[in-house]
């Protein structure tokens, strides 16, 4: 697998599906050269997307709407991306959304649509129309820093930016030239991401904590590539499971979660042991409480236990 940024698999990932839903099908070969990656790397990129599953929960403690046909897209045994013809997100299109989900649609897109900081016409038309079904108006307030108008004109420019910053904890501020590689919004904090001038290691900067900025005279070099957390990345969440379950389960399983092995019981034609890989602790759960009763744990055996707790909280939501 060639080396691939934290910050650009998202992009990498993006664009293999993008293709597949325009053409119904790519081969792996083909997605991974319109990315410039290897097969193999694509085909790990895209591991966890392929086998990801969604859950929709109510506030409250009750149950929400889970979504079992989770799977938007397919990899097939001869490397070919599949879009499936249907699925959960494609429904949301053609049928009115409960209207907890059209809430929940409706405020990320509101919320992303402040963040964005340029005009999106597919994305106002979704917002109109999430509003439309909901039938209330809703507000999502965004504080926007003084100072970040004129970032975002030093990083659109490829200019220096020059600003006045307080660091954490101190009161006076000091002078900085920083070239803005990036200027981004994360968990409502707005970031300028670049090396100072005459640096080489790249810095994040909270625009809320300069005093004043204006454009610099420099321009701004090559753009360091911006190492965002890996979310994307699940290895550290995969949870390695060998079940004996009915044979009638196998499709389920082939469908909705990464089959590693597949072998039938000698004394029951009925039974296949399946070694699997579930990825998150909901996803575990998800799974458990799906299988049948008759499903047995050969590793671990503790998800028995597991899975006679997960029941009994469910049941008593009803009672």
């Amino acid at each position: 697998m060639s080396a691939v940024g934290r910050s650009r698999r998202f992009d990498v990932v993006l664009a293999a599906l993008a293709l597949a839903e325009e053409r119904g099908a790519v081969s792996l070969a083909d997605a991974a050269a319109a990315s410039d990656v290897d097969p193999d790397t694509l085909r790990t990129l895209l591991e966890p997307v392929l086998y990801l599953d969604f859950r929709l929960t109510a506030r409250g403690g009750r149950l929400g709407r889970e979504i079992d046909e989770s799977r938007a897209f397919l990899l097939t045994e001869d490397d070919v991306l599949v879009s499936e013809q249907s699925h959960w997100l494609r429904d949301l299109m053609t049928e009115p959304p409960e209207r907890e989900v059209t809430l929940h649609l409706l405020t990320a897109g509101l919320a992303y649509r402040a963040g964005a900081g340029a005009q999106r016409p597919d994305l106002d038309r979704a917002v109109a129309r999430l509003g439309d079904a909901l039938g209330a108006t809703v507000h999502v307030a965004m504080d926007v820093p003084p100072m970040l108008a004129i970032a975002r004109e030093a990083a659109r420019e490829g200019r220096t930016l020059c600003f006045g910053y307080v660091k954490a904890g101190l009161a006076e501020s000091a002078d900085r030239e920083v070239e803005p590689h990036r200027v981004f919004c994360s968990w409502g904090n707005w970031y300028v991401y670049g090396p100072e001038v005459g640096g080489e290691q790249p810095k994040y900067f909270r625009v809320d904590r300069m005093t004043r900025a204006e454009l610099g005279s420099g321009s701004i070099g090559e753009p360091t590539e911006l190492e965002l957390p890996d979310f994307f990345d699940l290895s550290d969440h995969a949870v390695d499971l060998e079940l004996r379950v009915p044979r009638s389960c196998l499709r389920m399983l082939e469908a909705d979660y990464r089959v590693r092995d597949v072998r039938g019981v000698s004394d029951n034609a009925d039974l296949v042991d399946v070694e699997l890989t579930a990825y998150g602790e909901a996803t575990l759960d998800h799974l458990l409480l799906r299988l049948p009763p008759e499903a047995g744990f050969v590793i671990p055996h503790s998800l028995a236990q597991r899975r006679r707790d997960l029941a009994t909280g469910v049941l008593a939501l009803y009672d």
